[in-house]
């Protein structure tokens, strides 16, 4: 996959409501970043799962960060149903 920023690695910690999902970063530093896939994602949302995030410099955001991808034992998974993958 291709971003058109840096990712972030994070740990889940627990995805709440459709929209948040509550990530450890590596430093230890816990934030809540938005989730664009408003779908139960069951298979992708257990907790100590390895993520990753992009941030967004739009200052009207109320959170910065946004989960992208998840870590598959093999794969990376897409969380972001309207990102296609070249």
């Amino acid at each position: 996959m291709r971003f058109d920023q840096p990712i972030i690695p994070a740990t889940l910690i627990r995805r709440r409501k459709r929209f948040l999902a509550d990530v450890r970063l590596d430093n230890n530093i816990e934030i809540t970043a938005h989730c664009p896939n408003s779908g139960s994602m069951r298979g992708c949302s257990t907790p100590g799962s390895r993520v990753y995030l992009s941030t967004s410099d739009n200052p009207r955001r109320k959170f910065a960060q946004t989960l992208t991808t998840r870590r598959l034992p093999i794969i990376f998974s897409s969380l972001q149903s309207k990102q296609t993958t070249p």
